[in-house]
Protein backbone atom coordinates (compact mmCIF):
# COMPACT_ATOMS: atom_id res chain seq x y z
CA UNK A 1 0.00 0.00 0.00
CA UNK A 2 2.69 2.43 1.05
CA UNK A 3 4.33 1.92 -2.37
CA UNK A 4 1.48 2.65 -4.49
CA UNK A 5 0.63 5.77 -2.46
CA UNK A 6 4.10 7.26 -3.74
CA UNK A 7 3.58 5.55 -7.24
CA UNK A 8 0.05 8.11 -7.03
CA UNK A 9 1.98 11.29 -5.76
CA UNK A 10 4.66 11.05 -8.24
CA UNK A 11 1.85 11.07 -10.84
CA UNK A 12 0.27 13.96 -9.37
CA UNK A 13 3.62 16.16 -9.24
CA UNK A 14 4.59 14.79 -13.16
CA UNK A 15 0.60 16.41 -13.83
CA UNK A 16 1.48 19.37 -12.20
CA UNK A 17 4.63 19.46 -14.27
CA UNK A 18 3.08 19.04 -17.41
CA UNK A 19 0.46 21.80 -16.87
CA UNK A 20 3.47 24.44 -15.56
CA UNK A 21 5.05 23.56 -19.36
CA UNK A 22 2.07 24.19 -21.27
CA UNK A 23 0.09 27.10 -19.73
CA UNK A 24 3.67 29.06 -18.13
CA UNK A 25 1.37 29.33 -14.93
CA UNK A 26 3.53 29.30 -11.98
CA UNK A 27 2.84 26.71 -9.19
CA UNK A 28 5.10 27.07 -5.81
CA UNK A 29 5.23 24.53 -3.20
CA UNK A 30 5.59 26.14 0.45
CA UNK A 31 9.02 25.61 2.04
CA UNK A 32 9.98 26.10 4.88
CA UNK A 33 10.53 29.92 6.24
CA UNK A 34 14.66 31.21 5.94
CA UNK A 35 16.93 31.14 9.10
CA UNK A 36 15.94 34.30 11.77
CA UNK A 37 17.79 37.47 10.07
CA UNK A 38 18.23 35.64 6.69
CA UNK A 39 16.94 38.08 4.07
CA UNK A 40 15.92 37.15 0.63
CA UNK A 41 18.41 38.29 -1.82
CA UNK A 42 17.07 41.83 -3.39
CA UNK A 43 14.80 41.81 -6.09
CA UNK A 44 13.92 37.83 -4.95
CA UNK A 45 10.75 36.40 -3.41
CA UNK A 46 11.41 34.91 0.15
CA UNK A 47 11.14 30.84 0.02
CA UNK A 48 7.93 29.67 1.28
CA UNK A 49 6.23 33.06 0.14
CA UNK A 50 3.70 33.23 -3.50
CA UNK A 51 5.55 34.99 -6.23
CA UNK A 52 3.69 38.28 -6.57
CA UNK A 53 3.24 40.03 -10.31
CA UNK A 54 2.27 43.53 -10.13
CA UNK A 55 1.50 45.30 -13.76
CA UNK A 56 1.87 49.06 -13.83
CA UNK A 57 -1.02 50.52 -15.59
CA UNK A 58 -0.70 54.08 -17.58
CA UNK A 59 -2.09 57.24 -15.85
CA UNK A 60 -6.07 57.61 -17.23
CA UNK A 61 -6.80 60.70 -18.67
CA UNK A 62 -6.22 63.63 -16.78
CA UNK A 63 -4.32 61.99 -14.10
CA UNK A 64 -0.57 62.72 -15.92
CA UNK A 65 2.83 62.17 -13.97
CA UNK A 66 4.37 65.20 -11.81
CA UNK A 67 7.84 65.76 -11.69
CA UNK A 68 8.22 62.65 -9.43
CA UNK A 69 6.59 60.38 -11.14
CA UNK A 70 3.71 59.60 -9.69
CA UNK A 71 -0.24 60.15 -10.94
CA UNK A 72 -2.26 63.66 -10.25
CA UNK A 73 -5.27 62.83 -9.64
CA UNK A 74 -7.69 63.67 -12.19
CA UNK A 75 -9.35 67.30 -12.28
CA UNK A 76 -13.11 67.12 -10.62
CA UNK A 77 -15.71 67.11 -13.00
CA UNK A 78 -17.93 70.34 -13.13
CA UNK A 79 -21.07 70.06 -11.27
CA UNK A 80 -24.35 70.57 -13.19
CA UNK A 81 -26.10 72.92 -14.07
CA UNK A 82 -23.23 75.06 -13.33
CA UNK A 83 -24.25 77.73 -10.93
CA UNK A 84 -25.94 80.93 -12.83
CA UNK A 85 -23.99 83.85 -13.28
CA UNK A 86 -24.17 87.20 -14.64
CA UNK A 87 -23.46 90.76 -14.22
CA UNK A 88 -26.19 92.41 -12.79
CA UNK A 89 -26.19 91.26 -9.19
CA UNK A 90 -30.07 91.27 -8.42
CA UNK A 91 -32.65 90.07 -10.96
CA UNK A 92 -35.78 92.34 -11.47
CA UNK A 93 -38.88 90.54 -10.63
CA UNK A 94 -41.35 89.94 -13.43
CA UNK A 95 -44.50 92.31 -13.53
CA UNK A 96 -47.82 90.62 -12.97
CA UNK A 97 -49.01 88.68 -15.96
CA UNK A 98 -51.96 87.72 -17.80
CA UNK A 99 -52.46 84.00 -17.29
CA UNK A 100 -53.42 82.07 -20.27
CA UNK A 101 -54.50 78.71 -19.98
CA UNK A 102 -58.11 77.70 -21.13
CA UNK A 103 -58.58 75.04 -23.99
CA UNK A 104 -62.35 75.06 -24.39
CA UNK A 105 -62.99 71.50 -23.21
CA UNK A 106 -59.34 69.98 -22.39
CA UNK A 107 -59.33 71.63 -18.93
CA UNK A 108 -56.28 73.80 -19.89
CA UNK A 109 -52.73 73.09 -21.54
CA UNK A 110 -50.52 70.30 -20.74
CA UNK A 111 -46.79 71.07 -21.26
CA UNK A 112 -46.88 73.95 -23.67
CA UNK A 113 -43.44 74.61 -25.31
CA UNK A 114 -43.97 76.10 -28.68
CA UNK A 115 -45.45 79.45 -29.76
CA UNK A 116 -45.87 81.34 -32.98
CA UNK A 117 -47.45 85.08 -32.68
CA UNK A 118 -49.23 86.78 -35.41
CA UNK A 119 -49.27 90.36 -36.45
CA UNK A 120 -52.83 90.88 -35.53
CA UNK A 121 -51.95 89.47 -31.92
CA UNK A 122 -53.58 85.73 -32.62
CA UNK A 123 -51.22 83.57 -30.51
CA UNK A 124 -50.74 79.82 -31.72
CA UNK A 125 -49.28 77.44 -28.91
CA UNK A 126 -48.33 73.64 -29.55
CA UNK A 127 -48.43 71.53 -26.30
CA UNK A 128 -48.81 67.61 -25.58
CA UNK A 129 -52.49 67.88 -26.35
CA UNK A 130 -52.18 69.64 -29.92
CA UNK A 131 -51.82 72.67 -31.64
CA UNK A 132 -54.16 75.84 -30.37
CA UNK A 133 -55.09 79.15 -31.23
CA UNK A 134 -56.11 82.03 -29.27
CA UNK A 135 -57.53 85.28 -30.03
CA UNK A 136 -55.70 88.70 -29.25
CA UNK A 137 -57.18 88.84 -25.87
CA UNK A 138 -56.27 85.44 -24.71
CA UNK A 139 -59.66 83.63 -25.29
CA UNK A 140 -59.09 79.90 -26.71
CA UNK A 141 -60.79 79.31 -30.27
CA UNK A 142 -60.53 76.15 -31.37
CA UNK A 143 -57.65 73.49 -31.68
CA UNK A 144 -56.18 73.32 -35.10
CA UNK A 145 -54.94 69.95 -34.80
CA UNK A 146 -54.64 67.18 -31.78
CA UNK A 147 -51.49 64.90 -31.24
CA UNK A 148 -52.51 60.93 -32.12
CA UNK A 149 -52.99 58.85 -34.49
CA UNK A 150 -55.59 60.25 -36.31
CA UNK A 151 -53.49 63.23 -37.42
CA UNK A 152 -49.94 61.64 -37.27
CA UNK A 153 -48.91 64.32 -34.72
CA UNK A 154 -46.49 63.06 -31.37
CA UNK A 155 -45.24 66.68 -30.77
CA UNK A 156 -44.93 69.82 -31.79
CA UNK A 157 -41.80 71.12 -30.37
CA UNK A 158 -41.55 74.67 -32.56
CA UNK A 159 -43.92 76.37 -34.55
CA UNK A 160 -43.48 79.44 -37.13
CA UNK A 161 -45.76 81.55 -39.05
CA UNK A 162 -44.99 82.38 -42.57
CA UNK A 163 -45.10 85.72 -44.46
CA UNK A 164 -48.49 84.41 -45.80
CA UNK A 165 -50.15 83.38 -42.71
CA UNK A 166 -49.56 79.52 -42.62
CA UNK A 167 -48.52 78.24 -39.73
CA UNK A 168 -45.55 75.22 -39.62
CA UNK A 169 -45.15 73.14 -36.89
CA UNK A 170 -42.23 71.15 -36.47
CA UNK A 171 -42.63 67.56 -34.87
CA UNK A 172 -39.25 66.25 -33.54
CA UNK A 173 -40.29 62.85 -32.96
CA UNK A 174 -41.72 61.93 -36.65
CA UNK A 175 -39.02 64.48 -38.05
CA UNK A 176 -41.66 66.30 -40.07
CA UNK A 177 -42.85 70.01 -40.43
CA UNK A 178 -46.53 69.74 -40.57
CA UNK A 179 -48.17 73.39 -43.22
CA UNK A 180 -51.64 74.22 -41.54
CA UNK A 181 -54.28 76.87 -42.78
CA UNK A 182 -55.93 79.21 -40.47
CA UNK A 183 -58.50 76.69 -40.12
CA UNK A 184 -56.13 73.83 -39.17
CA UNK A 185 -55.94 72.11 -42.57
CA UNK A 186 -53.01 70.59 -43.22
CA UNK A 187 -51.76 72.00 -46.53
CA UNK A 188 -48.40 69.94 -47.28
CA UNK A 189 -45.94 68.55 -45.23
CA UNK A 190 -41.95 68.69 -45.02
CA UNK A 191 -39.79 66.02 -44.32
CA UNK A 192 -40.63 63.03 -46.38
CA UNK A 193 -39.35 63.96 -49.71
CA UNK A 194 -35.79 65.27 -51.25
CA UNK A 195 -35.41 67.25 -47.52
CA UNK A 196 -35.27 65.21 -44.96
CA UNK A 197 -35.19 66.48 -41.46
CA UNK A 198 -33.53 64.73 -38.18
CA UNK A 199 -35.11 66.44 -34.76
CA UNK A 200 -36.47 69.72 -35.94
CA UNK A 201 -36.48 71.52 -33.05
CA UNK A 202 -36.69 75.21 -33.56
CA UNK A 203 -38.33 77.27 -36.79
CA UNK A 204 -38.04 80.35 -38.07
CA UNK A 205 -38.75 82.10 -41.25
CA UNK A 206 -37.11 85.43 -42.97
CA UNK A 207 -38.76 88.22 -44.88
CA UNK A 208 -38.00 86.30 -48.07
CA UNK A 209 -40.14 83.09 -46.80
CA UNK A 210 -37.25 81.31 -46.57
CA UNK A 211 -37.35 78.76 -43.44
CA UNK A 212 -34.29 78.08 -40.98
CA UNK A 213 -34.77 74.60 -39.09
CA UNK A 214 -32.56 73.52 -36.27
CA UNK A 215 -32.03 69.77 -36.33
CA UNK A 216 -30.95 68.77 -33.24
CA UNK A 217 -29.73 64.77 -33.63
CA UNK A 218 -27.31 65.86 -36.64
CA UNK A 219 -26.70 69.42 -35.10
CA UNK A 220 -26.78 71.44 -38.59
CA UNK A 221 -29.54 74.00 -39.81
CA UNK A 222 -30.94 74.49 -42.96
CA UNK A 223 -32.04 76.80 -44.68
CA UNK A 224 -35.37 76.29 -47.28
CA UNK A 225 -36.34 78.40 -49.73
CA UNK A 226 -40.25 79.05 -50.27
CA UNK A 227 -40.67 76.17 -52.27
CA UNK A 228 -39.31 73.62 -49.83
CA UNK A 229 -35.88 73.20 -51.37
CA UNK A 230 -32.56 72.96 -49.48
CA UNK A 231 -30.32 75.91 -50.37
CA UNK A 232 -28.19 75.64 -47.49
CA UNK A 233 -27.29 74.16 -44.35
CA UNK A 234 -24.48 74.95 -41.73
CA UNK A 235 -23.10 73.29 -38.32
CA UNK A 236 -22.00 69.65 -37.66
CA UNK A 237 -21.53 67.76 -34.61
CA UNK A 238 -19.06 69.10 -32.22
CA UNK A 239 -17.93 71.97 -29.20
CA UNK A 240 -16.22 73.76 -31.51
CA UNK A 241 -16.90 77.20 -32.96
CA UNK A 242 -19.98 76.63 -35.63
CA UNK A 243 -20.60 73.55 -34.28
CA UNK A 244 -23.10 72.45 -31.73
CA UNK A 245 -23.59 69.43 -29.28
CA UNK A 246 -27.19 70.02 -28.77
CA UNK A 247 -28.72 73.00 -30.74
CA UNK A 248 -32.38 74.40 -29.34
CA UNK A 249 -32.88 78.18 -29.94
CA UNK A 250 -33.14 79.87 -33.01
CA UNK A 251 -33.80 83.40 -34.25
CA UNK A 252 -32.70 85.84 -37.23
CA UNK A 253 -32.08 89.70 -36.89
CA UNK A 254 -32.90 92.41 -39.34
CA UNK A 255 -29.59 92.07 -41.01
CA UNK A 256 -30.33 88.20 -41.67
CA UNK A 257 -27.76 86.97 -39.25
CA UNK A 258 -28.41 83.91 -37.58
CA UNK A 259 -28.30 82.77 -33.85
CA UNK A 260 -28.49 79.56 -32.70
CA UNK A 261 -28.51 78.37 -28.88
CA UNK A 262 -26.88 75.11 -27.48
CA UNK A 263 -28.27 72.97 -24.57
CA UNK A 264 -25.06 71.86 -23.57
CA UNK A 265 -22.17 74.14 -24.29
CA UNK A 266 -24.67 76.71 -22.67
CA UNK A 267 -23.72 79.06 -25.80
CA UNK A 268 -25.06 80.92 -27.76
CA UNK A 269 -23.59 81.49 -31.71
CA UNK A 270 -23.80 83.80 -34.53
CA UNK A 271 -23.65 83.36 -38.08
CA UNK A 272 -23.88 85.39 -40.81
CA UNK A 273 -26.73 85.08 -43.79
CA UNK A 274 -24.60 82.74 -45.51
CA UNK A 275 -24.26 80.36 -42.20
CA UNK A 276 -20.47 81.79 -41.86
CA UNK A 277 -19.35 81.84 -38.27
CA UNK A 278 -19.02 85.41 -36.53
CA UNK A 279 -19.00 84.88 -32.96
CA UNK A 280 -19.92 82.85 -29.75
CA UNK A 281 -21.09 84.49 -25.95
CA UNK A 282 -22.32 82.91 -23.48
CA UNK A 283 -20.76 80.05 -20.69
CA UNK A 284 -17.10 81.24 -20.93
CA UNK A 285 -17.26 83.70 -23.52
CA UNK A 286 -18.50 86.13 -20.90
CA UNK A 287 -20.07 86.86 -17.65
CA UNK A 288 -23.34 86.78 -19.03
CA UNK A 289 -23.79 83.01 -18.09
CA UNK A 290 -26.89 81.63 -19.37
CA UNK A 291 -28.24 77.61 -18.82
CA UNK A 292 -30.82 75.82 -20.97
CA UNK A 293 -31.20 78.94 -23.61
CA UNK A 294 -34.08 77.90 -25.01
CA UNK A 295 -36.80 80.14 -26.81
CA UNK A 296 -34.91 83.26 -28.63
CA UNK A 297 -36.24 85.99 -29.83
CA UNK A 298 -35.53 89.23 -31.51
CA UNK A 299 -37.26 92.11 -30.13
CA UNK A 300 -38.50 95.08 -31.60
CA UNK A 301 -35.87 97.03 -29.70
CA UNK A 302 -33.35 95.42 -31.60
CA UNK A 303 -31.96 93.01 -28.18
CA UNK A 304 -32.04 89.32 -27.83
CA UNK A 305 -34.58 87.91 -25.65
CA UNK A 306 -34.00 84.44 -24.02
CA UNK A 307 -35.48 81.63 -22.12
CA UNK A 308 -33.29 80.22 -19.43
CA UNK A 309 -35.10 77.00 -18.54
CA UNK A 310 -32.59 76.07 -15.75
CA UNK A 311 -32.39 78.91 -14.15
CA UNK A 312 -36.71 80.20 -14.07
CA UNK A 313 -35.45 83.86 -15.71
CA UNK A 314 -35.24 85.42 -19.06
CA UNK A 315 -32.05 87.41 -20.01
CA UNK A 316 -31.99 90.13 -22.19
CA UNK A 317 -28.86 91.34 -24.41
CA UNK A 318 -27.59 94.22 -26.51
CA UNK A 319 -25.80 92.62 -29.37
CA UNK A 320 -24.17 95.75 -30.62
CA UNK A 321 -21.60 94.53 -27.85
CA UNK A 322 -22.94 91.16 -26.28
CA UNK A 323 -24.02 92.36 -22.64
CA UNK A 324 -26.64 91.72 -20.61
CA UNK A 325 -29.32 94.81 -20.18
CA UNK A 326 -32.03 93.12 -17.90
CA UNK A 327 -32.37 89.88 -16.67
CA UNK A 328 -35.84 89.26 -14.90
CA UNK A 329 -35.80 86.01 -12.61
CA UNK A 330 -38.86 84.99 -10.50
CA UNK A 331 -39.54 81.18 -10.00
CA UNK A 332 -42.85 80.07 -8.81
CA UNK A 333 -46.73 79.66 -9.45
CA UNK A 334 -48.07 83.13 -9.43
CA UNK A 335 -48.61 85.27 -12.05
CA UNK A 336 -45.17 87.07 -13.30
CA UNK A 337 -43.63 83.57 -11.92
CA UNK A 338 -42.65 80.72 -13.82
CA UNK A 339 -41.19 77.07 -13.59
CA UNK A 340 -39.52 75.10 -16.79
CA UNK A 341 -40.53 77.93 -18.95
CA UNK A 342 -39.74 76.37 -22.54
CA UNK A 343 -40.04 78.98 -25.32
CA UNK A 344 -41.10 83.14 -26.16
CA UNK A 345 -42.32 85.49 -28.52
CA UNK A 346 -42.65 89.17 -28.64
CA UNK A 347 -45.06 91.54 -30.06
CA UNK A 348 -44.45 94.95 -32.08
CA UNK A 349 -45.15 96.68 -28.82
CA UNK A 350 -42.53 94.64 -26.81
CA UNK A 351 -45.30 92.20 -24.92
CA UNK A 352 -43.65 89.06 -23.97
CA UNK A 353 -45.29 86.23 -24.33
CA UNK A 354 -43.85 83.16 -22.37
CA UNK A 355 -44.37 79.21 -22.34
CA UNK A 356 -44.57 78.43 -19.15
CA UNK A 357 -44.16 74.76 -19.40
CA UNK A 358 -43.93 73.61 -15.48
CA UNK A 359 -47.13 75.47 -14.92
CA UNK A 360 -48.93 74.52 -17.77
CA UNK A 361 -49.82 77.94 -18.91
CA UNK A 362 -48.88 81.12 -21.42
CA UNK A 363 -48.05 84.28 -19.59
CA UNK A 364 -48.65 87.76 -21.29
CA UNK A 365 -46.23 89.92 -19.99
CA UNK A 366 -46.00 93.35 -20.98
CA UNK A 367 -41.99 94.84 -20.10
CA UNK A 368 -40.71 98.11 -19.54
CA UNK A 369 -36.74 97.53 -20.67
CA UNK A 370 -34.60 100.59 -20.78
Amino acid sequence: MRHLLQVLALVMILAAAACQSETGASLRLPTQAPPTGQAPAQGQAAPGQPTLQIQVMPPGPGSQPDASGNPKPAPPLPTFPPAATSSIPTPTPLPGATVITATDDQGGLRRPMSLALAQDGTLYVGDQLGIHQFDPSGKYVKTLMKTGPDTGLRLAAALALSPSGDLYAADTFTNLVYRLKTDGTVAGKLGDGEVRFDGPVALKFDSQGNLFVVNQNSSEVYKLDPSGKLVMKFGAKGDQNGQFVRPRGLTLDKDGNIYVSDLSTFLMQKFDKTGKYIRSFGYQHSNEQGWFIRGMEIGPDGRLYIVDGAQQRIQIFELTNYTLVKEFQNPGRDPGQFQDPEDLRIDPQGTLYIADKGNNRIQKIKLSVQ
